[in-house]
This record gives C-alpha cells, structure tokens and sequence, in this order.
C-alpha cells in the first residue's frame, strides 16, 4: 500500500511539473539561478550573530545556516528579494556584501532570509569603517 501511494504522489508531481512547463509563466531551467555545484556545499547549522546594514541603518540578526556561498538569518524586519545589502558576522569576524534571495515570514513578526555572497566574506578589521560598494558599469 504505501509503495502505491509513493508512485501515485512521485506521478502527481510529475504531472504538476508537466503543467507548469506548459504556463506561459514558466521560464525553465534558464531562470535558475543555482548550479549542481552551489547545491552541495557545507552548512554550519550553528546559531550566530550577525548585524545586516540595510536601508541606511544597522539590523541585528540570529543566523541559522551558513555556509560559503551564504547564509540563512532571523530577522524582525522584512527586506525586499534583490536587495544588496553589508553584512558582519560577529562570531566568525567576517564581513562583506549579500543578496536577498527570499524573505519568508516566519510569524509573530519575524522573517526567514536568505542571503547569497556574491564575493568571499573579507576579515573584519578592527574599529569604526565606513564602506561603499562601487559597481564595475
């Protein structure tokens, strides 16, 4: 019985996958931003701290999932997918600039975020800097 009801539910999502290739919605593999290879990569499922500067002011965050090419946090505020944002991990003593890839809410007025890290994470270096980020275009 339930090797019946894993082919019914495998050829449902088939089906389902079927149909949305057919939407005019659907952009394919061609919209997918991720490779097989930023796919396995390690995660540090370790709770750290973390503050994201974004919209012109300093947001402190609970990390939850880390690894090199990005991170999941925590945070009380909502922030646009696409956003370009300076992050520094605390813990790590690491630093640098991410992407907003999806803002879930998560209830009772926090969101789930993931960022992606466009470059490596730089050391932090110690006392008060100012940065600017300067697009090569």
């Amino acid at each position: 019985m339930k090797q019946q009801q894993f082919i019914a539910a495998r050829w449902f999502h088939q089906a389902i996958a079927w149909v949305k290739e057919g939407s005019p919605d659907h952009a394919g593999d061609a919209a997918r931003t991720w490779t097989a290879e930023r796919r396995r990569r390690k995660r540090a499922r370790e709770p750290f701290q973390a503050v994201l500067t974004v919209y012109g002011r300093s947001l402190p965050v609970q990390g939850i999932d880390l690894h090199e090419l990005g991170a999941g946090v925590l945070s009380p505020m909502s922030i646009e997918p696409g956003t370009n944002l300076f992050i520094a991990l605390k813990s790590k003593g690491v630093v640098g600039f991410a992407y907003v890839r999806h803002c879930t809410p998560r209830g009772k007025g926090h969101f789930a975020i993931g960022l992606e890290f466009p470059t490596e994470l730089m050391p932090r270096q110690p006392g008060d800097w100012n940065y600017t980020r300067v697009s090569a275009s």
